[in-house]
């Protein structure tokens, strides 16, 4: 989860971290823990959303683009593997 996204948008909407984890009911050492630590709830992060008038999915789309791209790779891969196995079969068979 890209937590950069938070301080991003608490700019956008011109709150400071002190502010959000106040209206949010957490205080600020423990929001820079759980982001450190990489323990922030889910609760949390919803309570966050509503404070910046998000969506959630807003914290997770980088991760999940990435992801696609590893799989597109990885499938491009299998389907070079494929084609060389076709390719030593055909060699193979006029040897």
């Amino acid at each position: 989860m890209n937590y950069d996204k938070i301080k991003i948008f608490a700019n956008k909407n011109k709150i400071s971290v002190k502010e959000l984890t106040e209206r949010i009911g957490m205080t600020e050492q423990g929001y820079y823990l759980a982001i450190k630590n990489n323990t922030l709830k889910i609760r949390d992060l919803e309570k966050i959303c509503n404070v910046l008038k998000i969506s959630i999915v807003n914290f997770f789309e980088d991760s999940t683009n990435e992801q696609i791209k590893e799989i597109k790779y990885l499938s491009e891969i299998s389907e070079l593997k494929n084609k060389i196995i076709s390719l030593q079969d055909i060699i193979l068979t006029k040897i």
